[in-house]
């Protein structure tokens, strides 16, 4: 979308969801510790404006805007449960300039 001369908006949603449980050969079930998770989706948005040429930017933007808890790594190595959240809601903003 062109606002006003050569500056351009660029807006972007993304869905990201998983829709069956995980679960592995060595896959332990206990009520805090387990490797299987529930179905979700997440939604990451941003709008974002760039500059005439592209030569810098300004976007603003949300991960996680649901705020689903998500585990990214869970596992069982040497007798150590280890397990990795992905983040919780962010909110932001980005800037950049291109030197080209």
């Amino acid at each position: 979308m062109r606002l006003g001369g050569a500056v351009r908006m660029v807006v972007v949603g993304m869905a990201v969801g998983m829709s069956a449980a995980c679960a592995t050969a060595i896959n332990y079930d206990g009520p805090h510790l387990s490797q299987a998770q529930d179905s979700y989706t997440k939604l990451n948005l941003s709008v974002r404006l760039n500059a005439p040429a592209d030569r810098y930017y300004v976007e603003m933007f949300g991960d996680n805007v649901t705020d689903e808890d998500t585990k990214n790594f869970w596992g069982f190595n040497r007798g150590v449960v280890k397990g990795y959240y992905d983040p919780p809601r962010i909110y932001g903003l980005r800037m950049g300039y291109s030197f080209e």
